[in-house]
């Protein structure tokens, strides 16, 4: 009796571990950090083709959840910041997503996860800033 239940008990936990580390392999996509875009010359970017679904930063890498509207799986997506902060507590700046298509008659919605280099972004003797995200979503970068 002993026997079985050490048998059944190591077979669940096989088949247990098994699952797991499948399913890891498969779901687990690494997505590449991108650099960020300084342009001292950039204004603002009203890009209304995409919405934010969530956003994190864990140490200086933001990951931005996004749906994008009339896109093509083709795509790509730069952040994009003038550089510019506010004379605020803690410093803020804005940033911007800005969509580079190559076919304009594009009409997908598709789900995208973006992850990009924030290290630029550090303000000197501060050691957090505000970004203003699309002018949507405000969050805080730790450094």
């Amino acid at each position: 009796m002993k026997t079985i239940c050490l048998f059944l008990l190591s077979a669940t936990l096989i088949t247990i571990y098994s699952c797991k580390a499948s399913h890891q392999k498969t779901g687990n996509v690494q997505v590449p950090v991108q650099n960020l875009t300084i342009d001292q010359s950039l204004v603002k970017v009203f890009d209304t083709s995409h919405k934010i679904d969530t956003t994190y930063i864990v140490k200086d890498v933001i990951t931005i959840s996004l749906t994008f509207y009339n896109t093509c799986q083709s795509d790509t997506f730069e952040l994009v910041t003038n550089g510019k902060f506010t004379k605020s507590n803690p410093p803020m700046t804005a940033v911007y997503l800005k969509r580079k298509s190559t076919n304009s008659k594009c009409v997908e919605t598709i789900h995208k996860e973006l992850k990009f280099d924030l290290s630029k972004l550090r303000y000197p003797l501060a050691n957090s800033i505000i970004l203003n995200l699309d002018e949507q979503v405000k969050v805080l970068y730790s450094y």
